[in-house]
């Protein structure tokens, strides 16, 4: 710490920042409201804007839309009386998920959001987007922590949160510091953009090549009505290898070497410092690297490209493998049939959801000639690359902005030397 004090450093009840920074309750400089102060919730519908509760958003702060329940434009009324989402909002977790980050902006949709979480609307004392990465860094977030209350339900107040320190550089210092890290999410949304864009392809082509047939001419009859002549029918088990994952409570690491453990919350949310660790002797078989196809059988149903670094493979999860097809063929009949898979998960009440074996052997898969799978192999593999090279810059960017943020916010790295 001296040698930061010498530097021209000073001692914070948050820690060391630069001697010209302030260090300002977030109330100085922000408005921070209840979204919903009344907290009665809006009347759901079949149809209507989505209503943002903690649960529809991930850790990284992405909205899942398709998750959130449907209210009326009269809880958007309600809403607009106290902001507007034009204001591009930032919501903080204050309840349940305490922390839970996310930026809503505009877009597509206009939200109504749950009093989960508190708004944070930025003054003209402080910059939006320095304010948006602010409110990320470590040493802010462990002063919010200090104010929670409750045990089986942790809540931080309006005024507390109010309270919560933040370093506050010159606003030409803040402007270049949130420019710097707006760059890296600006890119990985970009190609969190890009990635939908090859998902929505790939699917159109499947959905081309085996509901529509188009280019077929020659059908004949078979168990699925018809097919196109001389294509096969086939068990989803047969085209692919499910491997189920191990109990990796019973091989938790005797020393410092480890595998991270894959659950279905890695799958969602990444490897996290909340990620349990396995020992890195288990079996090959059970070790999960870049570029696995991942589908999770119990609980949540998930199907994903794994693109982060090598993992144990747990229990409920299968690692989808083939010794004969292609990564784009097993995967995106295991994608034709995954809401299948869900309505029956979600059929056993009486038990945590899930399939069983037999549902593999149940689904069935159409299977052109050899020649026309290669034609499709070798338009699908391109953009199967692309997609998962992505995903793996994504993670990189992802990395890097986590690793700057606390650096810039304590003025330990300057903006200047970049």
């Amino acid at each position: 710490m001296k040698s930061k004090q010498v530097q021209g450093f000073k001692e914070t009840k948050i820690g060391s920042i630069p001697y010209d920074w302030e260090l300002v309750e977030l109330g100085e400089v922000s408005r921070v409201i209840d979204p919903r102060p009344s907290h009665r919730a809006p009347v759901e519908i079949l149809n209507g804007f989505p209503y943002v509760g903690i649960r529809d958003v991930t850790e990284n702060g992405i909205i899942n839309v398709n998750s959130c329940r449907k209210v009326g434009e009269d809880a958007i009324k309600q809403q607009e009386k106290l902001f507007k989402i034009d204001d591009n909002p930032i919501g903080f977790g204050r309840n349940g998920t305490v922390g839970r980050i996310v930026k809503f902006k505009k877009k597509d949709f206009r939200y109504a959001i749950s009093p989960h979480f508190a708004l944070i609307i930025p003054t003209s004392r402080i910059n939006k987007k320095f304010l948006y990465f602010a409110i990320r860094d470590k040493q802010f977030l462990q002063h919010a922590f200090s104010f929670i209350t409750g045990t089986t339900r942790p809540t931080i107040g309006i005024q507390d949160l109010r309270k919560t320190l933040i370093v506050l550089p010159s606003l030409d210092e803040q402007i270049q510091i949130g420019s710097i890290l707006f760059t890296i999410d600006t890119q990985i949304e970009n190609l969190q953009n890009q990635n939908k864009i090859l998902e929505q392809i790939t699917q159109t082509m499947f959905t081309s090549w085996f509901m529509d047939f188009d280019g077929i001419t020659e059908f004949e009859d078979s168990e699925l009505g018809k097919i196109p002549k001389g294509w096969k029918i086939n068990q989803l088990d047969n085209i692919a290898i499910f491997l189920n994952g191990l109990p990796l409570q019973k091989f938790r690491p005797n020393n410092d070497s480890f595998l991270p453990v894959i659950k279905i919350r890695e799958m969602k949310n990444g490897i996290t410092n909340n990620t349990e660790k396995a020992r890195i002797d288990i079996e090959e078989k059970y070790i999960v690297n870049e570029g696995d196809v991942l589908f999770s059988w119990s609980g949540t149903l998930e199907l994903m490209i794994w693109t982060l670094r090598k993992g144990a493979l747990n229990q409920h999860i299968f690692k989808v493998t083939s010794e004969n097809y292609e990564k784009w063929f097993y995967y995106m009949w295991v994608k034709f049939h995954l809401d299948e898979f869900r309505r029956i998960a979600e059929g056993k009440v009486t038990t945590m959801g899930h399939i069983q074996r037999h549902h593999l052997s149940e689904a069935l898969v159409l299977i052109p000639s050899a020649e026309i799978l290669k034609n499709m192999t070798h338009v699908m593999n391109p953009i199967f690359e692309k997609f998962i090279q992505n995903k793996t810059f994504i993670q990189t960017l992802t990395q890097t902005r986590d690793v700057l943020i606390p650096k810039l916010m304590s003025g330990e790295i300057k903006y200047d030397s970049f």
